[in-house]
């Protein structure tokens, strides 16, 4: 029997294999196994345990036997009890008088539940029994042991691969996943970084408590505004998502970014929150076809949202913009960071002929609200990012050629 119960690897394996050795202790009138409600959760179980002067507020009976040949026996993972109770069938109406032995089945400190049997005449439980429900107790805690080595292990490996406060992955652990990201039919990418405003303020003002748990609430609305992503978190509030379609759909992205925009205001105008949440962000969106093409648009990524950074911060020194300028100034950094730009092909003729013999591509804004190409380009010099505006405009350009 033991050799048995050291083999199983799951809970319900180990109630069956109990249950396959009770002809062992027959003949009884009936015999139950009710364990404490801990075991639901071998991951609980194996951390914790119960004290041993302790059972559950909720008992399980995994077992239940009656008289052999009488087809009574089951094994029910699902049966619960008060454990005032102490046995259900013990408010059952009988014609005879019964007696039920109550045996604690606790492995030193710990309490693991009990068992219950009954005769068919006055009498006691012999060395059998108990030599048996030894091996029960010792199955137990050898099965409970393993789930301590298994939860201890999946805790270490996780804290390799994961952030321990937000429980993305670090960047190892993201690499990890590539594979599975880039499996099947996807060509394209698109790669949004986040870095938390005012982290340090909120440190300092309110608790590194407040500014985990800012830390947290971030962590939380990127997953939920891509819900389809994989996210990684860098520490010390920087962030970042990837998501891969099979298909050239960037929209399906940015409105990713837009919920992420829309989750940050809704909690902001929380009117029981001490500190406002605001964001850096830069993206990227392109194809992909192996984990290289995917790291350069991460650092792409990255590497925006520094730029923004660095120009937000900028413009905040330098303090000389109006309201509207640099709320002009941000639609502008959107605009180049989301590659949001229109041409429209006007033809060049010749004076002489009226031939057509060159195009010229008139830039324009595809934001709301709109904004004039002067003040597109007003704002992409104030930001030294006219090499930007030069490097979209040319690509676009071709890639319209390309599609004519």
């Amino acid at each position: 029997m033991m050799d048995d119960l050291l083999c199983q690897m799951s809970f319900e394996d180990m109630i069956r294999t109990i249950y396959s050795y009770v002809h062992q202790i027959r003949p009884f009138q009936n015999f139950y196994l009710c364990l404490n409600e801990a075991w639901k959760h071998p991951e609980q179980m194996a951390m914790t345990g119960v004290a041993s002067e302790q059972f559950s507020d909720e008992m399980m009976q995994v077992l239940q036997c009656g008289t052999e040949g009488e087809n009574q026996d089951r094994v029910d993972f699902t049966k619960t009890f008060d454990r005032h109770d102490l046995l259900p069938d013990l408010n059952m109406d009988r014609g005879n008088p019964r007696a039920y032995i109550f045996t604690p089945l606790c492995f030193e400190e710990r309490c693991f539940g009990y068992s219950v049997i009954s005769y068919s005449e006055p009498r006691s439980y012999d060395s059998t029994y108990q030599l048996w429900l030894h091996n029960v107790i010792y199955g137990l805690e050898c099965f409970r042991r393993v789930e301590v080595l298994q939860h201890t292990n999946q805790m270490l490996q996780a804290s390799q691969i994961r952030e321990s406060l937000t429980g993305l992955y670090n960047y190892r652990g993201f690499l990890g996943q590539t594979d599975k990201m880039l499996e099947g039919n996807i060509r394209y990418a698109g790669v949004l970084a986040i870095d938390m405003k005012g982290l340090t303020y909120i440190n300092e003002n309110y608790g590194r408590d407040a500014g985990n748990h800012a830390i947290i609430k971030i962590a939380r609305m990127m997953e939920n505004a891509f819900p389809k992503g994989i996210g990684c978190c860098l520490g010390n509030g920087e962030f970042f998502i990837a998501v891969c379609f099979e298909k050239d759909d960037r929209e399906q992205f940015f409105d990713g970014k837009n919920r992420l925009l829309d989750l940050l205001e809704k909690e902001n105008n929380d009117k029981e929150n001490e500190y406002e949440l605001s964001l850096y962000m830069g993206e990227e969106f392109g194809e992909v076809t192996n984990q290289a093409a995917l790291e350069d648009i991460i650092a792409n990524a990255v590497s925006r949202k520094n730029g923004n950074k660095v120009s937000e911060q900028k413009m905040n020194q330098r303090g000389d913009l109006s309201a509207e300028e640099r709320m002009e100034a941000q639609i502008v950094n959107q605009l180049l960071d989301e590659n949001r730009f229109l041409y429209h092909m006007q033809p060049i003729v010749c004076g002489k002929t009226g031939e057509i013999y060159a195009y010229e591509a008139l830039m324009r804004a595809d934001v709301t609200p709109y904004i004039s190409p002067l003040k597109v380009l007003k704002y992409a010099e104030y930001f030294d990012r006219l090499y930007d505006v030069e490097k979209a405009t040319f690509f676009n350009v071709l890639d319209k050629i390309d599609k004519s």
